[in-house]
């Protein structure tokens, strides 16, 4: 692995299923309200969304990403805004924030395999960071262990998963509400400011720079069916330009 200077950018890419504070993490991490949150199991967010900020004189991307098994979302149609994803990666790819709030889904799992497997690589979990949300004894480090025991109960997949990722990060990023008492906001802003502390130090201490071989290959693809696209799409302007003057004379004649 190579360390990389602070002044280049750190991309990081967020996954995770629908309502598990995938853009909640997002705002939090960049100290914006950009990212529209949902609690619910509609998704928010249905096209790439990203953010650009600076830590500690380190700059981030982060990539949010449609959720994954959405039930608003065609497994085609997820797959095409994971590719668009992947082209904002020019630059690398530093790390995966998978996006958990507690039991993962057999479905969950099955997509974290095909992205895997399709996309990025069998590196792709040394890379992974999983973060477990509305967890409120984050800051407990037994309750984390006794969190995680027991989340991989049951799961052999998930418990390997565990094993070769990054690291597994408890947080809690309550919902701020916006009437009630003063002492319930200073809280939930409490909350996640200490979210975000624990994040960004894991981030700065293993936020190596990966570019997998796998990815290379898909952005050139992905480079030669966007100049494709434009293609078509001045081709389509030309003929509509065109039909619209043929449309035009005709008229013309029957004024006439």
């Amino acid at each position: 692995m190579t360390e990389i200077s602070s002044n280049k950018i750190r991309n990081i890419i967020l996954i995770g299923k629908t309502g598990n504070g995938k853009s909640t993490l997002a705002n939090v991490l960049s100290g914006t309200d950009k990212f529209e949150e949902s609690g619910s199991g509609f998704s928010q967010t249905q096209k790439i969304q990203t953010e650009e900020f600076w830590h500690e004189g380190i700059r981030y991307r982060l990539i949010d990403t449609p959720g994954i098994c959405d039930t608003e979302l065609s497994q085609q149609e997820v797959s095409n805004q994971i590719v668009e994803a992947c082209y904002k990666l020019s630059g690398g790819l530093n790390q995966v924030l998978l996006i958990s709030r507690g039991k993962f889904t057999d479905e969950e799992l099955e997509a974290y395999d095909f992205l895997k497997d399709a996309f990025f690589g069998d590196e792709f979990t040394s890379y992974t960071t999983i973060v477990r949300t509305g967890f409120a004894d984050f800051e407990n480090e037994r309750e984390c262990e006794r969190e995680l025991k027991k989340m991989v109960e049951k799961k052999p997949k998930l418990a390997e998963l565990v094993k070769s990722c990054n690291k597994v990060i408890h947080i809690d990023n309550p919902a701020i509400p916006t009437k009630g008492r003063a002492s319930t906001i200073i809280s939930a802003k409490e909350l996640r400011t200490e979210s975000r502390k624990k994040i960004l130090q894991h981030l700065a201490e293993k936020c190596d720079n990966y570019y997998p071989i796998n990815l290379s290959r898909l952005i050139e693809k992905i480079g030669l069916y966007m100049n494709e696209k434009e293609k078509l799409r001045k081709r389509l302007e030309e003929l509509e330009k065109s039909n619209k003057e043929e449309r035009q004379k005709i008229e013309e004649k029957i004024l006439i």
